[in-house]
């Protein structure tokens, strides 16, 4: 993939993980649940593939359909995560 810079036109970016592409977004969870990019720390972290993402909002990401990639890291925890989202 390559990326604009301001000096020569273009670069190749640079890939910080093996693997597909991937996107930090920040998930806060109070009254409301909502969704922003993130750039900086947070209590903790979910790796999941985009699909799981898309199951997990849908209230389809039981165990049985959870992928074995899926990883969790400090305060996340993804059977919390479920009961925000329940499904219809």
């Amino acid at each position: 993939m390559f990326v604009p810079t301001t000096s020569t036109g273009w670069r190749e970016r640079e890939k910080t993980s093996p693997g597909p592409p991937c996107s930090h977004f920040l998930l806060s969870i109070e009254d409301q649940v909502s969704t922003s990019e993130h750039m900086g720390r947070a209590d903790g972290a979910l790796h999941l593939p985009a699909t799981a993402l898309v199951r997990l909002g849908h209230g389809r990401l039981d165990p049985d359909h959870t992928p074995p990639d899926v990883k969790t890291e400090g305060a996340a925890d993804l059977n919390e995560l479920r009961r925000g989202f329940p499904g219809s």
